[in-house]
């Protein structure tokens, strides 16, 4: 399963480092509202998160492996 938190959470470097022992996990530490670089995060993912940014129609469409 591939999981990607999409942009910047601000978390505990000890609750970070937990996370990253999770396989296959993808942390991205900045905020794009480009919908381009969204899907390109969350194109292969089946569990994604958003905190600043929106997940728009478009993104989901072409997101065909997310499950959550």
């Amino acid at each position: 399963m591939k999981i990607v938190i999409t942009d910047y959470i601000n978390i505990a470097k000890e609750t970070r480092g937990k996370l990253m022992k999770i396989p296959n996990i993808t942390i991205y530490d900045d905020t794009s509202n480009d919908p381009k670089v969204i899907i390109d995060r969350i194109k292969d993912a089946e569990v994604a998160t958003a905190n600043f940014i929106d997940f728009t129609e478009d993104v989901i469409k072409n997101a065909s492996k997310l499950n959550i």
